[in-house]
């Protein structure tokens, strides 16, 4: 079984203020760790969205074996870099995976072993396998090959939300062991971040 993960990393981060994908984590950056993370799961093709800050974005994914994938629209929101990545992972040259993972490069506490148990379960599972947030479904999250289309066409900044959590698909949700937090402010960040330096 072929496995695709989507990492979205494409976004300006305005309310951060700053290229958050860029910021330093665990001696290296956000946008780093969270590739580093992804390329720990087996068997699983990585691709990585970018857009804003897009040539130092890259820069931070050299010598990694990750497919970037640029997403010119990425103002329009998360939904257009999932349409985009998606629709790179579908192109004719390449083999089609039977499921997708979907995860972003602002939550640092996701671990490759929470990746790999979201992956094992939706092997057994036809509906989308998600992280719980308090009873709602969120990222990451593993789509089946039949929500492909869906979701190479979704566009604005409600990225998969409508559905993980607009009630018309099957969702089974999986408690995180960590707290599966964002770095979305600079408040966020120096919380979290100095979290890492007493640990």
């Amino acid at each position: 079984m072929k496995t695709a993960i989507l990492l979205l990393a494409a976004g300006s981060a305005t309310r951060m203020g700053t290229a958050k994908q860029l910021l330093p984590w665990r001696g290296t950056t956000l946008v780093r760790h969270a590739a580093d993370t992804a390329l720990r799961v087996p068997d699983a093709e990585v691709f990585v969205v970018v857009g804003a800050h897009k040539g130092k974005v890259i820069g931070e994914l050299k010598a990694l074996s990750v497919n970037v994938v640029h997403n010119s629209g990425y103002e329009e929101g998360l939904g257009s870099s999932i349409a985009a990545g998606v629709r790179e992972i579908l192109a004719p040259a390449r083999r089609r995976p039977s499921r997708l993972l979907i995860m972003l490069a602002d939550q640092p506490s996701v671990t490759a072993t929470f990746l790999a148990g979201l992956l094992r379960r939706s092997e057994r599972e036809a509906s989308i396998v998600a992280a719980a947030y308090s009873g709602r479904a969120g990222v990451p999250a593993v789509f089946p090959a039949h929500y492909f289309d869906v979701l190479q066409n979704l566009g604005g900044d409600a990225g998969a939300g409508q559905l993980l959590n607009g009630g018309e698909a099957p969702v089974t949700l999986i408690q995180p062991d960590v707290d599966l937090f964002d770095i979305d402010t600079p408040e966020d960040y120096q919380r979290y971040e100095g979290n890492q330096e007493r640990h």
